[in-house]
């Protein structure tokens, strides 16, 4: 966009104030969170939020993939399945009318 905007002549600033990362958590602490607040799903909302999320959990993945996921399309859902994850959900969509109808029906 900013390249565009200055091929029409307009003076561009640009100044970063969004960057993506994970938590920095130590060994465990990911499942003792998800067992401390009596977690029973997970939503995740992308592709890097999903390695995040398994990167995150490490040898813990196994207990942490039995939870559901909801996740927003088939594309992540598929990802889920390949890393193991037993009960993924697709919510059709990354909305909050799409993540609640998904939430509901699996209640």
């Amino acid at each position: 966009l900013a390249e565009r905007l200055r091929g029409q002549g307009v003076q561009v600033d640009y100044l970063p104030l969004y960057r993506r990362r994970a938590p920095d958590y130590p060994a465990g602490e990911l499942l003792a969170r998800v067992r401390a607040e009596r977690l029973n799903g997970l939503v995740v909302s992308s592709g890097q939020g999903l390695q995040n999320l398994y990167q995150l959990a490490a040898a813990d993945w196994p207990e942490i993939g039995r939870l559901p996921l909801f996740v927003p399309s088939p594309r992540v859902a598929e990802m889920a399945r390949e890393l193991g994850a037993q009960r993924v959900i697709d919510c059709r969509g990354a909305s909050a009318p799409a993540l609640l109808a998904a939430l509901t029906s699996a209640a």
